[in-house]
């Protein structure tokens, strides 16, 4: 589930962002920092679950 939903987010982004005349390099480096937030997020989130 989890795949198809970030499958979809990413599709949604990258509709939008064509739609608003953005070229693929922009929309690239765009997907690289979500996914790196969203890597430091479950890093942060594993961490503290340990932590307990």
């Amino acid at each position: 589930m989890f795949g198809v939903l970030f499958g979809y987010g990413v599709a949604q982004i990258v509709r939008r962002q064509r739609e608003t005349g953005n070229d693929w390099w922009s929309i690239r480096k765009l997907l690289w920092r979500r996914s790196l937030v969203l890597v430091v997020l479950g890093f942060l989130h594993a961490m503290l679950a340990i932590a307990r």
